[in-house]
């Protein structure tokens, strides 16, 4: 009796575990089509992220190279217009270098211009001059000018010029007289003193010359070289 209570009470408890085995292989195989449809689920949501994103990644390349056309044709125009700019400063320097001689060349003719109306305007004087029986010496130089100042002080008589016409150019001064007793005095068909104003201009002849100077520290008596004017007339 015992014992087929125990092989009784054993049956029971395989029968029991068993059972229990099957439930768990039941669930565990519930959970595994579970995970299946959501594995199924996740791979068609990639699959269409997938092909969502390549689409989206094939139409940015198709932009991408429609803007690096643009931007190789913007960058040719760029380096055309660059070129057509360089051209253009290289034409404008030389156009600017052209105007620059035009006016150099200008300034000149002015100058020239301005020369040969005080030539002409000094032959003409000249002449009036001769006709007047003025006499010219064949060493006289002509000159033209500015009169600074007339000065007579101690017997000397002397004209501060600028030149800025003739041979004389970088003399200061004619010499009328240069001393009370002067052995080299010449005449000198000259205005009379003070009668033409400081700053005109004026127009003449000089000559070469010997000039006698008082050295006041000792009373000696130097000469020295010097010009002195023939004629001297205000324009």
């Amino acid at each position: 009796m015992k014992v087929l209570l125990l092989l009784l009470t054993l049956h029971l408890s395989i029968s029991s575990i068993a059972q229990s085995k099957k439930e768990q292989i039941s669930i565990l195989n519930f959970r595994i089509d579970s995970l299946k449809e959501e594995y199924v689920k996740d791979t068609t949501v990639l699959s269409n992220d997938v092909l969502k994103i390549t689409k989206e990644n094939n139409m940015l390349s198709e932009q991408l190279g429609k803007v690096k056309d643009q931007l190789k044709k913007k960058s040719n125009t760029i380096t055309d217009k660059s070129n057509t700019i360089k051209s253009l400063n290289a034409k404008n320097m030389e156009l600017m270098q052209d105007l620059k001689d035009m006016r150099t060349e200008k300034k000149n003719l002015f100058a020239q211009q301005k020369a040969l109306k005080l030539n002409l305007d000094s032959l003409q004087r000249l002449n009036d001059i001769m006709e007047q029986g003025v006499m010219i010496p064949e060493n006289a130089i002509p000159f033209h000018g500015i009169l600074q100042s007339e000065s007579q002080y101690d017997g000397t008589w002397n004209y501060e010029l600028n030149f800025d016409k003739g041979h004389l150019m970088g003399v200061s001064t004619l010499y009328v007289k240069s001393g009370f007793e002067d052995e080299y005095e010449i005449n000198c068909s000259c205005p009379e003193y003070e009668s033409i104003p400081e700053g005109a201009r004026v127009f003449g002849f000089a000559v070469q010359s010997r000039c006698a100077f008082e050295d006041v520290s000792d009373g000696t008596v130097r000469t020295k070289e010097c010009y002195r004017p023939v004629i001297l007339r205000k324009y």
